[in-house]
């Protein structure tokens, strides 16, 4: 079955699955659009997040599940629970949209497996600190955090600064410390590359890449015989520019798909933002 099928690919086990069980979410949960973060309690979001982020890991990084947890609990606290949208639980449902891209597009065929990793930390982190303020209000009136960044994406840019801070201060949530030195700048990269371009500004020029990406391959693209795709696609993927496009795209397409889902998930979150938009709008009279 297609539920097999994505369990297969993914090298999750019965003994993962079972694990999922036990904090009282099932894999038919977590291999859905439907999948509703809002609705878990406290203790499951954290769980269901770290299961998600160790099985979509490849085993041969063997990340430790006692960092991943460290890792969770030092992110957790730096996310601001006042923020009505751009809180912890945002972050963890953009993780799960993230390892479920990952999982239908088979993102380590052509990623890689330090990628693939370093993208779901990506998720995981890229609104820790968020004030709950968009980069048009920073910049309008002169926040610190502009004026700090040149005004250049001060949101994202200190959501890098924030991830690393956090990693090189406390060695025990340290995620990145079993990967070598050259695994570590290359997760670091792309952390710092996908996180930096969930920047809505980037939104169009992003846009305009897949579209140009796609039409000068169109027949690769359009000829697929199977399922799975064949060399000469892999190939193209593969080039490290079109891996960086493929990379950035996930994160950001996950950071925006609440209007994709069903419309129990998407409303919710829908009430959520716009209640942040208008804690903006009071700060702007």
């Amino acid at each position: 079955t297609r539920l097999d099928e994505h369990r297969a690919s993914r090298d999750i086990e019965e003994r993962d699955v079972a694990r999922l069980y036990s904090i009282g979410v099932s894999f038919a949960d977590v291999d859905s659009w439907s999948f509703n973060v809002l609705a878990l309690e406290t203790k499951q979001v954290a769980a269901v997040t770290g299961w998600l982020l160790l099985n979509g890991a490849s085993r041969t990084l063997a990340v430790e599940p006692e960092v991943v947890s460290a890792f969770l609990e030092a992110v957790s606290q730096e996310y601001g629970e006042a923020n009505p949208y751009h809180h912890w639980r945002h972050a963890c449902d953009v993780h799960h949209v993230v390892f479920r891209e990952c999982m239908l597009c088979e993102a380590r065929d052509f990623c890689g497996s330090v990628d693939v990793f370093a993208l779901l930390v990506a998720a995981i982190c890229h609104d820790v600190g968020h004030p709950g303020l968009n980069n048009q209000f920073l910049v309008q009136t002169s926040h610190e955090l502009a004026l700090r960044y040149n005004d250049v994406s001060p949101l994202e840019s200190m959501h890098c600064s924030r991830t690393f801070a956090i990693l090189s201060s406390q060695p025990n949530a340290n995620i990145f410390r079993t990967l070598s030195r050259e695994q570590f700048r290359e997760a670091r990269q792309v952390c710092i590359e996908t996180i930096l371009n969930t920047d809505n500004a980037k939104h169009w020029e992003m846009v305009k890449e897949l579209q140009l990406l796609y039409h000068a391959n169109s027949d690769i693209f359009e000829n697929r015989q199977a399922k799975s795709r064949g060399p000469a696609e892999l190939d193209l993927l593969r080039q490290v520019g079109n891996r960086r496009l493929a990379l950035i795209s996930l994160l950001h397409a996950a950071d925006i798909s609440n209007a994709c889902r069903p419309w129990s998930v998407s409303q919710a979150w829908a009430d959520l933002v716009l209640r942040e938009f208008f804690m903006q709008g009071d700060r702007e009279r």
